[in-house]
């Protein structure tokens, strides 16, 4: 299945904008050309910049030299009496030869671009913003996406490169935010119990759970996502509760000789056990997002 990328040349007016998007063309010509991309959709067929109408005017001009002229009249009149063509056959021709080009003005193209190129192309009070479409195949997806996003002026697109680099910072985030909470928690616990090592023992199995959760996600190669994140964070949460419980239940018959810890366990186990057949249930699911919790 082909993927789509939508490449945006930028610029202040309408030529830099155009300018910027002839880079892209012969990108994408050489890219097409390596096989990279299979197809791709860009204006600059129709619509030229100022500066580059002028370089392929001054190109055409500095080829048809007057010896050049004169030598394909010449050829084009023996050719004309050799196959039985009029003598001003070819006169229209030549006055095209000696005619001299001017750059063609881009509101000269405005029937055109209201009938086919309008969509293709936006502009604003202060800038102009031209798209090409590409088509490419997923496994070069990522190869186009680093050739053209280096490009000055240029605006790649790409929603599962978007994507990923939104998982892959939620994911260097995620990891930093653990260790500020596991900090933060361990500090919370002291202060609430009054005593450090309190705290920390009724810190312990939190820290305990996250080193499991590390290591069994390692044994089976699992990675972290921004699905698994979310029922990690949910599953920390829990675990801190039930940390706390715990430890009050032991404090009250230290202090007190209340023997409810029982209560406390049933309670802890019920919770435990309802949350795991509810987030087991997500196993049935057909969807590869939860699959891939």
């Amino acid at each position: 299945t082909l993927k789509s990328v939508y490449v945006f040349a930028s610029g202040k007016d309408i030529n830099q904008a155009l300018s910027a998007n002839a880079t892209i063309a012969d990108k994408l010509k050489n890219l097409e050309k390596d096989g990279l991309i299979n197809r791709f959709t860009n204006v600059s067929s129709i619509l030229i910049d100022d500066s580059i109408q002028q370089a392929r005017l001054n190109k055409w001009a500095n080829y048809w030299t007057p010896d050049k002229k004169m030598q394909l009249v010449n050829s084009l009149a023996k050719a004309g009496i050799k196959y039985g063509f009029k003598k001003d056959a070819f006169n229209k021709f030549y006055q095209f030869l000696d005619k001299n080009f001017s750059i063609i003005n881009i509101d000269s193209f405005k029937t055109l671009r209201n009938l086919f190129l309008n969509d293709m192309i936006t502009e604003t009070g202060k800038s102009t913003m031209i798209m090409s479409l590409i088509k490419v195949s997923d496994k070069n997806r990522h190869a186009v996406y680093t050739t053209l996003s280096g490009i000055d002026n240029v605006v790649v697109i790409d929603r599962q490169e978007i994507t990923s680099g939104f998982v892959k910072g939620i994911k260097q985030d995620f990891e930093l935010l653990v260790r500020l909470c596991l900090i933060f928690v361990t500090l919370v616990l002291i202060l609430a119990f009054g005593r450090i090592e309190t705290g920390i023992i009724a810190a312990v199995p939190m820290f305990i759970s996250w080193l499991w959760t590390l290591g069994f996600m390692g044994m089976f190669g699992l990675t972290f996502n921004i699905f698994n994140i979310i029922v990690c964070t949910f599953v920390f949460g829990l675990g801190v509760d039930y940390s706390i419980l715990m430890m009050r239940g032991f404090i009250a018959e230290y202090k007190y000789g209340l023997k409810d810890l029982p209560s406390y366990k049933i309670s802890i186990f019920l919770s435990s056990f309802t949350t795991l057949i509810g987030v087991g249930a997500l196993l049935l699911a057909k969807h590869p997002s939860l699959h891939s919790i």
